[in-house]
């Protein structure tokens, strides 16, 4: 289950990783983390859980695999947590494939936190590029899930507005890890997907279940396809000019994360943890 990280994959990883206060240790497991998905017989990575959704109306499907993944020499307990998921349509000709494009929302926030004194301090640090700019990761409402202000989620300023739209020989198959990449080659066939994995939710140099740093994610998403003629090439984080109603077909799922001081393991909350709302 290795992933070949696009360039779009390494700016998501890195800008996550840009942690301004954070200790050394984290930032080096960050990295090492990172270093998995090219080499991965270094790592094991255990697919927890699946989730299938199809639209047979308009030809799409959506996956989401949750994953944990053990560092080698790392113990047992020292895991880190990832939502990987695949979003995909299919048309009659490759001819067909601009006509329609996947826009993503998102709202919550990334946290890192610690166990001090009785009680977890929780601390908005990590940033990440949103429509040009590095910003907190904080959405305290729902946003344009975008590092340009194109709000089309396979987009590149360089490359166009469907560069990082991907596809197998096999258009059956959702293999992020050999597919192609349309701004380096056209697909022969309709099918493409889309590829989301955020930031991982860890515990880093901790020795007992109160030690460490933790880093957390409580997010929130919505994936949508849209007709391309119905999207404005230009937007702002709220969606100026996008209507959502008019998406053909659209995915909730989450990638939350919390590391549970109390109890000494990983949580998973149904819903955004309070920090997100708090000015950092």
């Amino acid at each position: 289950m290795r992933r070949k990280m696009t360039s779009r994959h390494w700016a998501r990883t890195l800008q996550v990783m840009k942690l301004t206060h954070l200790a050394l240790p984290i930032l080096l497991c960050s990295l090492l983390f990172s270093l998995l998905f090219s080499l991965p017989v270094f790592a094991s990575i255990t697919v927890v859980s699946t989730r299938t959704e199809k639209s047979a109306a308009h030809h799409a499907t959506f996956i989401e695999l949750k994953k944990e993944v053990v560092l080698p020499g790392a113990p047992a307990t020292e895991i880190s947590y990832l939502t990987d998921i695949r979003f995909g349509y299919e048309v009659g000709k490759p001819s067909q494939i601009e006509n329609y494009a996947i826009v993503q929302w998102i709202r919550g926030c990334m946290f890192s936190s610690e166990y001090t004194d009785g009680h977890v301090d929780k601390d908005l640090s990590i940033t990440r590029k949103h429509f040009g700019k590095t910003i907190v990761f904080q959405h305290k409402d729902w946003q344009i899930d975008s590092d340009s202000t194109d709000p089309i989620y396979s987009s590149d300023p360089t490359h166009g507005r469907f560069a990082f739209l991907r596809w197998n020989a096999d258009k059956s198959i959702l293999d992020a890890d050999n597919a192609n990449v349309y701004a380096k080659l056209k697909p022969p066939h309709g099918s493409v997907f889309v590829t989301d994995m955020p930031g991982s939710g860890f515990l880093a140099s901790g020795t007992g279940r109160r030690d460490g740093t933790a880093q957390n994610a409580s997010l929130q998403y919505i994936t949508c396809l849209f007709k391309t003629s119905g999207l404005p090439t230009t937007t702002t984080p709220q969606g100026t000019g996008i209507d959502r109603t008019k998406s053909l077909w659209c995915v909730n799922w989450d990638h939350q994360f919390v590391w549970n001081f109390e109890v000494g393991r990983m949580s998973q909350p149904a819903v955004i943890d309070p920090v997100c709302d708090v000015v950092p």
